[in-house]
């Protein structure tokens, strides 16, 4: 998610490349992000020179992402890889709409970064939450509608039980108004 907005901020630009390698450092700078500008599906900049120079970094668009980002209707994708033998989740942005290799701007996060995982974390938190109460308005709404719909049958069961003793027919309320007037407007 946090590689998807560096990448939304950065591509907001306008839509001529950067400037590989000062424009790269200060626009990462500026998003506190780690960028990597790819043309032509090779590695021209990075805002991290030291993962270039130790060879941590495929100096090759990824092949999946390459023939993920040639389509013309997507403009973003992300995938997992290892990087410096670390897990990785790399967003990567076309930066043009021509056919063929586009510069492509990409944003690493590590995995087992702790603001990643807490984010995880929270998110897994809130989902569990917003589903207890939902369960929890559903058993209350539930229970709702059971008594309302009980008070009329038992209403018809004791009048059944009258009747089976002999008394005169009951008197049964009937049904609410509201309901006789939407039924006779439904009529042809």
């Amino acid at each position: 998610m946090l590689a998807g907005l560096a990448l939304l901020l950065a591509a907001a630009g306008p839509q001529d490349p950067p400037a590989p390698d000062a424009a790269i450092a200060s626009l990462a700078d500026h998003l506190d992000a780690d960028l990597l500008f790819y043309d032509a599906n090779e590695l021209q900049a990075t805002s991290v020179p030291i993962l270039d120079e130790f060879g941590a970094l495929d100096r090759y668009l990824p092949m999946n992402v390459a023939l993920g980002l040639r389509s013309d209707a997507q403009t973003d994708y992300e995938a997992d890889e290892r990087i410096a033998g670390r897990l990785t989740r790399v967003g990567y942005r076309r930066l043009s709409d021509a056919l063929g290799p586009a510069p492509v701007l990409a944003a690493p996060r590590l995995l087992e970064d702790p603001d990643v995982l807490r984010n995880e974390q929270d998110l897994v938190l809130g989902l569990i939450l917003v589903t207890l109460g939902g369960f929890a308005a559903a058993f209350l709404l539930g229970g709702l509608a059971a008594r309302a719909l009980a008070t009329p049958v038992q209403a018809l069961q004791r009048a059944a039980e009258r009747v089976g003793q002999g008394a005169a027919a009951a008197h049964l309320r009937r049904s609410p108004t509201f309901l006789t007037s939407t039924a006779a407007s439904w009529a042809v």
